[in-house]
């Protein structure tokens, strides 16, 4: 039976890397030890385990959090003074398992709708958090106008279609006078007649949420052929101003998990849409150092933002779409952003607890 032993492990500011602290100056010493990771959680990320002082030869190993090692040839047991004993295999597997569950506290629904309430009718809010599998929601089934939030309809068409063959994102189209429209930033780039990258016209489109890509992309792809593709949300849509009439909350959700599924594929697609979605041009629903890749639709009354928090063990998604377009819709949608992750933060840290009181116990 091989001995375990346990250390508190912290990533350190090198990405790849994680700092364990408390070793004996000597731990590495011995040239005959050898340290291999006990892994106990779904997803190991792949690390080097340096000693404190960096001073000796790195051994690999593959952990999800804290470290489970067991020694295979180890002579001095002295060294070993400040490397806790680790709780019974049993428990952490327990606890590991209660970590990977779903779980909502009692209470979060009313904490939810106590800061909500103050906006009635003019906010539809729906957030949900995949891993814990529950869902906050205001107003999600009311009819906003979707502005260009819309447009994440499109990427997911065209992604969808490339990822089955039916489509090359390389294709190039050419852009016309006539198909120059205002908001169109990042078409300014291009002269008339350029041939431009559907690729591209994809990144303008959701980065700057460029106009004259949208439309360029509707006249490729054809508004009924978009229609009939999406016909189980029954989208309505005209070809004068093709962006969708009776749009929610919860058609909002649809779009972000469904587009969320087709960026778990690592591919340069899924980073060109990432790395367009992740920026700050409108985007309310991002604060301190929280990265939320988003898409927002503006026009008239209507604001909305949009978006996904994946920099986390725990991604959510959260749309909050607004009648303040001619008020302080920034203010709204991020305050309505900081309040949710408050109560998404709370919630796992009551997991946390609950989850190591099932080994207390």
């Amino acid at each position: 039976m091989q001995d375990f032993f346990h250390l508190k492990a912290q990533p350190c500011n090198a990405p790849h890397f994680l700092h364990i602290s408390n070793l004996p100056d000597n731990f590495y010493e011995s040239g005959k030890s050898l340290y291999s990771a006990v892994i106990l959680l779904h997803h190991p990320v792949s690390y080097i385990l340096y000693n404190e002082l960096h001073l000796h030869p790195p051994c690999k190993i593959s952990v999800d959090a804290d470290c489970f090692l067991y020694k295979e040839y180890f002579d001095n047991k002295d060294i070993i003074t400040s490397v806790f004993k680790a709780q019974d295999n049993k428990d952490k597997i327990l606890y590991n398992n209660c970590l990977n569950s779903s779980y909502k506290y009692d209470g979060i629904d009313d904490d939810f709708n106590e800061f909500v309430s103050v906006y009635k009718n003019n906010v539809a809010i729906y957030f949900k958090d995949i891993n814990n599998d529950y869902v906050l929601e205001y107003n999600s089934n009311k009819i906003f106008y979707s502005a260009s939030t819309s447009k994440v309809f499109m990427v997911i068409y065209l992604l969808e279609q490339y990822r089955n063959n039916n489509l090359d994102l390389e294709t190039k189209l050419v852009y016309k006078p006539s198909d120059a429209m205002q908001g169109s930033i990042g078409m300014k780039k291009h002269k008339y007649y350029d041939e431009v990258q559907i690729s591209e016209l994809i990144s303008h489109m959701l980065e700057y949420s460029d106009n004259t890509a949208y439309f360029m992309l509707i006249k490729y792809v054809g508004l009924d052929t978009l229609k009939e593709y999406f016909k189980e949300y029954n989208l309505v849509m005209e070809s004068y101003d093709p962006f969708i009439r009776n749009y929610s909350a919860s058609l909002a959700n649809k779009s972000l998990e469904r587009l969320y599924n087709l960026l778990l594929v690592d591919d340069n697609y899924s980073k060109l849409i990432k790395d367009a979605m992740n920026n700050r041009n409108m985007n309310y629903l991002r604060f301190d150092d929280k990265v939320i890749y988003h898409k927002y639709g503006y026009y008239d009354v209507s604001y909305h933002d949009i978006g996904m928090y994946l920099d986390t063990d725990y991604p959510y998604f959260i749309s909050v779409l607004t009648l303040y377009g001619n008020g302080n819709y920034s203010e709204v949608v991020n305050n309505i952003s900081k309040k949710v992750y408050e109560i998404y933060a709370k919630n796992l840290k009551l997991k946390e607890e609950h989850c190591k009181s099932l080994i207390e116990e």
